[in-house]
Parts: C-alpha cells; structure tokens; sequence
C-alpha cells in the first residue's frame, strides 16, 4: 500500500521480492502490472530465477487521477503465477484560493487605523499547503492565526487594516507565499 501520492507525481519505490526455495531454476515467464502502478527497476532478468534465491521489483504508484487506485503485479513462472496486491490513493496537489482578492479601504486620516477587512485563504487540494507566510506591504498590517500549514479542504480567516502614514491615495500588496 502506497497511501496517498500527488497526482503526476511517482511515490518512493516498494521492494517486492520474488524467491525461488527450490532445488531446481524456475523459468520466468512473465511479469505484469496494472497501471497507473508501475515497475521502476528489476533484477529478475527475464530467463530463470535460479534455486535458493532471490530477486528484488522496485514498484512505484503513479496516479493520473484522484482517488483510490487498486491493481496487482503479477508474476508468472514455472511454479505458476503469484501476485501481489497494491493500492494507494492520488491526491491532487495543494492549491490556495484566496478571497476576496482585492481589498479597497475606506479614506482613513494620517496616523489612524481603518477597520480591519477579513481575507480568507482555502486549500481546495488534496494535501496540505505548507510553508505558508503573509506580508502586507507598508502602510497596510496583516494579522493572522493561520500559521504555517493548511491542510486540505481546510480555511482560515486573517485580516488587514490601512494605517496611512501619508494623505493620499495609497495602493499596496498582501503576500502570500506557500
């Protein structure tokens, strides 16, 4: 089982061993695997897998979808045809939303500060966002509890005040970067 995988991505490679405890070579007739699982490397050869030994299958999960994936490796020799199941489930990757995406404070006087706007951030992705940090640029004040991950489906809530320091018009930017 591979557990969840990002969708386009490969997850680590699974160590499958075929073993041969006989006295006598098994031909090897042929190995198979479902997609979207796949095998990474092999030293079984494709002859005969000698008496009292051994070979590895590297196996990795490669999802094109969301959602649970099953399938079987299945290898077939002398001795007949063995399988092993596999499963894992893809994911789709991290993705904020922000909303809304422009704030527009109401005229604030010199040395005052506004009322705070509310910003939400959502991760509509199947794993979490993480390394997350916000900024506002000067004259605008972040406040948030988000901290520094946001798992999937999850929301938070922050907001930005204007504290002018100047009269005028005055534009800025809230950062943020996951």
């Amino acid at each position: 089982t591979f557990g969840q995988v990002e969708v386009g991505t490969k997850s680590a490679p699974l160590p499958v061993t075929a073993a041969n405890s006989g006295a006598v070579a098994v031909p090897i007739g042929s190995i198979v695997i479902t997609p979207p699982f796949v095998i990474s490397s092999n030293s079984c050869g494709t002859l005969s897998l000698a008496p009292h030994s051994s070979c590895q299958l590297a196996v990795e999960f490669a999802p094109t979808e969301a959602g649970p994936a099953s399938g079987l490796l299945t290898f077939t020799d002398g001795a007949g045809a063995q399988t092993e199941e596999l499963g894992g489930t893809g994911v789709s990757a991290p993705a904020d939303v922000l909303n809304p995406v422009s704030l527009s404070f109401p005229s604030t006087p010199e040395g005052q500060l506004s009322s705070a706007q509310s910003v939400t951030i959502t991760n509509s992705g199947g794993l979490p966002l993480t390394s997350i940090s916000i900024s506002a640029s000067a004259q605008f004040q972040e406040s948030n509890a988000c901290g520094t991950q946001l798992l999937a489906g999850a929301v938070c809530t922050f907001s930005v005040i204007f504290a002018p320091t100047q009269t005028g018009a005055v534009s800025g930017t809230l950062t943020i970067a996951d």
